[in-house]
């Protein structure tokens, strides 16, 4: 599969309980791409929803007062262009059945917060999986926010070299480090024992296995995190990353998804302040353009005023003279 075919999907919860808010966590950990909004976002995720490919979104229905506004809110994720959305909804135990029905009807799959109660993590993962909710994509990847604070060295045959951060996620890492290429000429499938990133003020050490490069720039590396293991005096490596490591880089991959969520919904809000501002130029130019007008008007009714005063003192002088 190509890279540009392997797509994420986006699951958002839009004012989701408590019940829901403690596992947001554990399901960036098993690799489900999942933000939160507030309910005072809600109407501009509207607006970003297009950017994706395939996209769910999740509503928590308190109570049977909720009902209206979160049906007429389905009607208007229905109306967005240019993606693919499922939609499904948390709610109050005792909904009645009519109401679940019109939720139905708008095909808004319905889960009482009941079951969640019991085993909240199951629950997800049944239902992320009818929803097919990881797309093509295996493992969420991530751009380090801030590249100045994201940075990989290696250790290779008793040389230290550094390079940037591309991306990565909890299975890999992609870096671009110039030495490495120029200097050793290393070959895909080499073990690394020893590769130190960082990310954040964070200092992640791990093994790491060589398993391709960029064919636009042979300076671009992907590593695959590995654990070691010691058999008979000798390093093995193994498949099975350790947890510390992964739990690292999931705190950092979820720290990446909610500040890109704020920068995403901050631009929304600056396109809506420049829309804002032009539609109060276009009034005042307007407004100005009326007046200019009105005072056109007026100058031009001032005139004959002006003309017949000058000949009312005409004719006062020349009285004068006659006498």
């Amino acid at each position: 599969m190509k890279r540009e075919d392997v797509h994420s999907v986006k699951i958002y919860f839009v004012k989701p309980v408590d019940l829901i808010n403690v596992v947001i966590n554990t399901m960036i950990e098993m690799e489900y791409e999942t933000y939160i909004i507030s309910e005072y976002d809600q109407e501009k995720l509207l607006k970003i929803l297009p950017q994706e490919q395939r996209n769910i979104v999740f509503l928590c229905v308190a109570n049977k007062h909720d009902a209206p506004k979160w049906l007429e809110y389905v009607g208007k994720l229905k109306e967005v262009k240019n993606s693919t959305i499922q939609t499904g909804a948390f709610a109050y135990t005792s909904m009645e059945p009519e109401i679940k029905k019109l939720f139905l009807y708008k095909f808004v799959s319905v889960t009482p917060f009941a079951e969640l109660r019991t085993n909240p993590i199951e629950v997800f993962k049944k239902i992320f999986q009818a929803f097919d909710a990881k797309g093509s994509r295996k493992f969420i990847r991530v751009v380090p926010r801030d590249l100045s604070e994201a940075f990989i060295m290696v250790q290779y045959r008793n040389d230290t070299v550094k390079g940037k951060i591309v991306d990565l996620s909890a299975a890999a890492v992609t870096s671009e480090i110039d030495q490495l290429y120029h200097k050793h000429f290393v070959k895909p499938c080499i073990f690394f024992q020893d590769i130190l990133l960082h990310i954040r003020g964070v200092r992640i050490r791990t093994a790491a296995k060589l398993v391709g490069f960029s064919k636009a720039n042979k300076n671009v590396f992907i590593f695959r995190y590995y654990g070691t293991e010691l058999k008979d005096g000798k390093i093995t490596y193994s498949e099975k990353v350790p947890q510390e490591v992964k739990q690292k880089i999931h705190k950092y991959i979820t720290y990446c998804l909610r500040e890109d969520l704020k920068e995403k919904l901050a631009k929304v809000k600056l396109e809506k302040k420049k829309e804002k501002s032009k539609t109060q130029q276009a009034d005042d130019s307007q407004e100005q353009a009326t007046a200019v007008v009105e005072l056109g008007v007026e100058e031009k009714g001032s005139e004959p005023a002006q003309q017949e005063s000058e000949v009312d003192q005409q004719e006062s002088a020349n009285r004068e003279r006659d006498r």
